[in-house]
């Protein structure tokens, strides 16, 4: 039996590797083994299923380049009058900002007044449930004449 010997070598970081003993036949795993997938992978491909097509050259009259030019142009000429027409209307609704009617307005204040009636209320149950409250809250509860008065007031 012959067998072929690997000699040693140095890796790059330095260090050496052994002579390896190889028998005749022998096939290393890396090279026999193969993925068609794999493989597939590593060839270039455009995109899948497109045959690949040379490109046409388009001929250039000047004719189709001016209308192409003018066709540019024309848009552009039409939309500024556009925007102007635009601009105005923008600026009306701006100069006539909505007002609330007096009635909208106490309605808001009320629903508000009694939102803060209600904070308070669940307060003083907290402080009668033995809770100690910071002094926001304490200045909240004493308040509370104040918001009532003002909701008779509405």
């Amino acid at each position: 039996m012959s067998e072929n010997i690997i000699p040693a070598s140095r890796r790059p970081d330095g260090t050496l590797r052994k002579e390896i003993k190889v028998r005749p036949g022998y096939v290393d795993p890396l090279v026999k083994y193969s993925n068609s997938r794999l493989d597939r992978a590593k060839e270039p491909v455009g995109i899948p299923g497109l045959t690949p097509k040379e490109p046409k050259k388009k001929k250039i009259n000047m004719d189709s380049m001016k209308q192409a030019l003018e066709s540019v142009e024309q848009p552009s000429q039409k939309k500024q009058p556009a925007t102007e027409k635009t601009q105005p209307a923008v600026k009306q609704q701006v100069e006539q900002p909505v007002e609330d009617s007096p009635e909208k307005k106490r309605e808001k204040r009320l629903k508000a007044l009694n939102k803060k009636l209600r904070q308070i209320e669940q307060l003083e149950e907290k402080q009668a449930k033995g809770e100690e409250l910071d002094k926001d809250q304490l200045l909240k509860l004493s308040q509370k004449s104040d918001v009532l008065q003002e909701i008779s007031n509405l």
